[in-house]
């Protein structure tokens, strides 16, 4: 289904390119193009901790703006989270 879209839309694979380049290029142009609906996927992230290091972790989440879509939390003698995001592509200068 992917390889019909890319050639409907003439994208060919070149040998002196990487493949993450590449694949990277073709999913661009498979948006822009809406040959098929392309969209990111939400993901649940499930975080278990001990109660302070939860806290802790709770806390820079929330700074972070990230606990926008909780599906589950749990406060005891440990910690549990699960919520739906998005995963962001993070530069090397925000590691």
């Amino acid at each position: 289904m992917i390889q019909k879209a890319l050639e409907e839309i003439g994208f060919s694979v070149r040998a002196d390119k990487s493949a993450k380049s590449q694949a990277l290029e073709g999913i661009k142009k498979l948006v822009e193009s809406k040959v098929i609906p392309i969209q990111r996927a939400r993901m649940r992230l499930r975080i278990s901790a001990g109660a302070k290091e939860g806290k802790k972790i709770r806390e820079k989440l929330q700074e972070a703006k990230a606990l926008k879509e909780i599906l589950e939390e749990h406060f005891g003698e440990e910690y549990e989270l699960v919520l739906s995001c998005y995963m962001r592509r993070l530069n090397s200068r925000s590691r």
